[in-house]
């Protein structure tokens, strides 16, 4: 079973990041290489890009996808429309414990949908979570907020980008 582990923004609102959400559902549906295995997605449950992204593929791909649910123990910012689509979920944990396993249970690759063009390295859970998939050699991708798809790699300590599609204007 293929494995994709997903974290993104918070600030992710339709339909201004349509680019964004558009971009990341047709990447996952290119890592998905048949139409018979199902895919497991690893994601916080979280409102924004973790929820919307989840809700999409599910509704148009009813029983391709297993959704493993990884909520944090802080709750404000759970989005409670993805909690009946989740297949299996898991107990809360702390923010920085949950996203090192979205890394681990999203075994194969991880897609990050950031809101800033920047690495941020205090205060995102994403950019944590981006860094904790590099260090496990995981292939990583990034899905800027106009749709623009990069292939992240380290550089040094930090964190950098190969885009796979046009770079923003």
């Amino acid at each position: 079973m293929l494995q994709i582990g997903l974290t993104g923004t918070r600030s992710l609102k339709l339909p201004d990041h349509e680019k964004q959400l558009a971009a990341t559902v047709g990447l996952i549906y290119g890592l998905t290489t048949d139409d018979y295995n199902p895919v497991r997605i690893c994601q916080g449950c979280c409102r924004g890009f973790d929820t919307e992204v989840t809700l999409r593929l599910v509704a148009e791909r009813p029983g391709k996808f297993f959704i493993c649910g990884h909520p944090p123990t802080k709750t404000d910012f759970v989005d409670k429309r993805v909690l009946p689509v989740c297949n299996r979920l898991m107990r809360p944990k702390e923010y920085l414990r949950r996203d090192r396993d979205i890394v681990e249970h999203g075994g194969d690759y991880t897609i990050m949908g950031p809101k800033e063009y920047q690495e941020i390295f205090r205060g995102s859970d994403s950019w944590y979570t981006c860094r904790q998939a590099l260090a496990a050699n995981r292939p990583t991708y990034i899905v800027f907020r106009q749709g623009e798809v990069a292939k992240a790699y380290r550089s040094g300590g930090n964190i950098a980008w190969r885009f796979l599609t046009s770079e923003p204007s």
